[in-house]
């Protein structure tokens, strides 16, 4: 998959996604420093307000990349490169691995609903030229809602939505324009799915793969 540009910054501010930012969330101290930076910037912008326990984060990290390298080593096609360490996953095995692993495990929790603001503080996000994806965006008085009820699930479909959208947007291997498919319709039914108890993270990827399927 190419990207545009060397390392493009999708955020601006603390949080900033890269074609590299997988490579450095391999360092737990890295993964957790965004993910405490995006989840800051989920709660600047809408009414709950929830915790993060970082012992079940952890558990998240290294089970991520424990599956990873399970995937690498024995779930590629039988034409991959037979060196493993040389074999790479696509951004959306990597975010599927991850979202399964954010349900199985929940590290956000104590969703509370809390009287927003009147004015959000400014957050860095909203320098001129901030990425237009799904985070940055003001979080709307229905997905404050949704997030009070779908609390770890919903949340966690935010985060690995914004990390797929960063990449998919940024592709230059593929024909068509990018162009955002995802619907109300689409969010009730896949966060359903994920409440389930039946998902895993080849069913997460074969979802993302067909909602960003174009030529």
């Amino acid at each position: 998959m190419l990207l545009k540009g060397n390392g493009v910054t999708g955020i601006k501010g603390t949080f900033g996604l890269n074609g590299n930012v997988f490579d450095r969330w391999l360092d737990f101290s890295e993964f957790k420093s965004d993910m405490n930076d995006m989840c800051e910037i989920l709660q600047i912008r809408s009414s709950p307000k929830f915790q993060v326990n970082e012992e079940k984060l952890k558990s998240v990290h290294t089970e991520w990349r424990q599956d990873i390298l399970e995937w690498r080593t024995n779930l590629l096609p039988p034409s991959s490169d037979h060196d493993t360490s040389k074999r790479r996953l696509s951004h959306l095995k990597k975010t599927a691995i991850l979202l399964e692993k954010f349900c199985k495990i929940k590290p956000f929790f104590n969703f509370e609903a809390v009287q927003p603001k009147e004015t959000p503080p400014l957050n860095p996000q909203d320098s001129e030229g901030a990425y237009s994806g799904e985070l940055p965006n003001k979080v709307t008085e229905d997905m404050s809602e949704r997030l009070m009820d779908g609390e770890n699930h919903y949340l966690s479909y935010l985060i690995t939505y914004h990390l797929c959208d960063f990449f998919e947007a940024n592709r230059t291997d593929r024909i068509d324009a990018y162009i955002p498919r995802v619907t109300d319709e689409f969010e009730l039914d896949f966060v359903s799915f994920l409440f389930s108890g039946q998902m895993n993270a080849q069913a997460i990827h074969m979802i993302f793969k067909a909602l960003f399927l174009r030529d």
